[in-house]
């Protein structure tokens, strides 16, 4: 985006590219939990694409950084479901 003189929309991509990741993990580990972490983060990214140049970092920088650390920090609490949810499958 660089080459299109459209710099402020490196980090809404990039936001929107670790979110889409977390979809096929979800389907290869076998949790929910990272559907949601997709969908959450994908529409922070869009959020994100809709906002002027200093405003769309912190959307993306502070909308991304509450969506994976709040999934970190279910994923800790709720281990023992998660992977007992993941191997009955």
């Amino acid at each position: 985006y660089n080459g299109m003189g459209r710099q402020d929309l490196v980090w809404p991509v990039v936001g929107a590219a670790v979110s889409l990741h977390f979809a096929p993990m979800g389907y290869l580990f076998r949790l929910p939990l990272y559907y949601f972490t997709a969908a959450l983060g994908c529409v922070v990214s869009l959020i994100a694409l809709t906002q002027a140049a200093p405003a769309s970092l912190w959307v993306v920088g502070g909308g991304m950084g509450g969506v994976l650390w709040a999934t970190a920090a279910f994923a800790i609490l709720k281990c023992e479901f998660l992977a007992e949810h993941a191997v009955s499958k």
